[in-house]
């Protein structure tokens, strides 16, 4: 996700070579979706964010993400620099190629029949390995105790504080206050409480306004018609499209991930779906279910998103200068 959970601790050696895969990604709006524009093979998974729901709408949520991409690319540069002038070997990871909206993604519903008949959910791609999920900078190959002082100088050592924000409805959130990732932030965006804050609430609240929906009676009603006609086509069991689309992924999981007879069953359970969906008009009808909460979040942190719109318009603009000199 884009936001920051608190850091309790930091990890044992053992789990420090992972975060050369992962720890630069966290917030900043980017996280794992990064790895996304390192593969060709993967670059047509890339979801469209809130496609089909209103037009308008989409767009003020997406332009919340403005300069995300070129932001964590400076981010990157600004990690790399940091780690070399301590001795440490940093490969930057790749960018997205176009800003990444985190918790917003295809929606798990409203696909089409010809796509579905030919593609299914494609679960095969996703709850597969990623090739683009590599240790750059080599640090498994590290002995162990260089593997820790990698992990110190991009987090911080082990007795460092933690910056904490205390926000309310989602209660505290930190981050390290040390390390070469955290000194990065703080030069795109000044002070580390606001990033911290702002970044968190700019994922939470969309994440908000989801449960909100999917808790909505009517989207309870929208589930319980969809899974009679699923029932009438000889699938039962199966709620909502959400549990459709999981329920695909366990196939994969038991008759092997992208074997020929996982991917016929995700098939008819996806056509099923599709047809089901256009039958009762469930696609369109939960979008505009989903479209009143997200107004609605939108209208309550508008003060808060006003403060993140002027903090990436400033860091976007640090992300050039920084770039410019990369």
């Amino acid at each position: 996700m884009s936001f920051v959970s608190r850091v309790k601790k930091r990890p044992t050696v053992t789990a420090v070579a992972a975060l050369a895969v992962s720890a630069t990604l966290a917030g900043g709006g980017l996280l794992a979706n990064a790895f996304a524009a390192d593969s060709s093979a993967q670059g047509d998974l890339a979801p469209t964010p809130l496609a089909g729901h209103d037009p308008a709408l989409r767009s003020e949520i997406t332009t919340l993400f403005s300069g995300a991409s070129r932001q964590y690319a400076a981010q990157e540069e600004l990690v790399r620099r940091c780690m070399e002038g301590k001795g440490f070997t940093y490969v930057k990871n790749p960018t997205p190629q176009s800003d990444v909206v985190p918790t917003v993604g295809e929606d798990n519903y409203g696909q089409s029949l010809q796509a579905a008949s030919a593609t299914g959910y494609r679960s095969a791609e996703i709850v597969g390995d990623s090739p683009a999920d590599i240790d750059r900078s080599g640090v498994q190959k590290l002995p162990k105790d260089q593997q820790q002082k990698w992990g110190d100088a991009l987090l911080g050592p082990g007795d460092a504080p933690e910056i904490t924000v205390d926000i309310p409805t989602f209660g505290e959130v930190g981050t390290p206050a040390e390390g070469c990732l955290t000194e990065a932030r703080r030069t795109l965006y000044g002070s580390i409480e606001q990033w911290l804050k702002l970044d968190f609430l700019s994922g939470n609240i969309l994440l908000q306004a989801q449960r909100s929906a999917r808790a909505d009676s009517r989207v309870s009603e929208l589930n319980s018609s969809w899974s009679t006609c699923m029932v009438e086509k000889g699938h039962k069991g199966i709620g909502s499209p959400d549990d459709a689309r999981a329920e695909a992924r366990k196939i994969h999981a038991t008759l092997g991930i992208g074997s020929s007879e996982a991917r016929d069953k995700e098939i008819r359970i996806a056509a099923a779906d599709a047809e089901c969906d256009a039958k009762i008009g469930y696609g369109s009808k939960r979008r505009a279910i989903e479209d009143d909460y997200y107004r609605k979040v939108l209208v309550k942190y508008k003060t808060e998103i006003a403060a993140l719109r002027s903090m990436n318009t400033k860091a976007s603009a640090r992300a050039d200068e920084i770039l410019r000199g990369a």
